[in-house]
């Protein structure tokens, strides 16, 4: 977690649990697992895939790691310990920016010279 959530969540005003009854928590939920209808609600409404907690981690942490930090899948790999990098590279990293990559890598030098198509050159026959 960044430095900035840590701070977020500290300055929470706790919340009592168990319609009031119950101890102080951070988000006031009854159960662990209360959260998991409002998350797949919002889900659902956004039209995004639904992973599961664990899921999530990894896919954030892959994301993280490989797309905006540019850590290397195999080092990536060894530090969410992923016993095959395939996985990464098909399930939990996305390719942003496609467009201009071919660009950045070979240029975009134009030509502006017009192609004009020749007539093939005519083939002797053989006797």
């Amino acid at each position: 977690m960044t430095d900035e959530l840590v701070e977020e969540l500290r300055d929470l005003p706790p919340k009592r649990t168990l319609y009031g009854r119950g101890p102080l928590k951070v988000f006031g939920y009854a159960h662990h697992r209360s959260f998991y209808s409002i998350r797949d609600k919002t889900i659902e409404a956004a039209g995004i895939e639904r992973l599961t907690p664990h899921e999530a981690g990894r896919h954030g942490f892959a994301t993280e790691a490989i797309v905006r930090s540019g850590i290397d899948v195999v080092t990536t790999a060894r530090l969410g310990n992923w016993k095959d990098t395939r996985v990464l590279l098909e399930r939990y990293v996305h390719p942003k920016g496609l467009n201009g990559i071919a660009e950045s890598v070979f240029g975009s030098r134009r030509i502006d010279t017009p192609v004009t198509q020749t007539e093939p050159k005519s083939k002797k026959k053989r006797i």
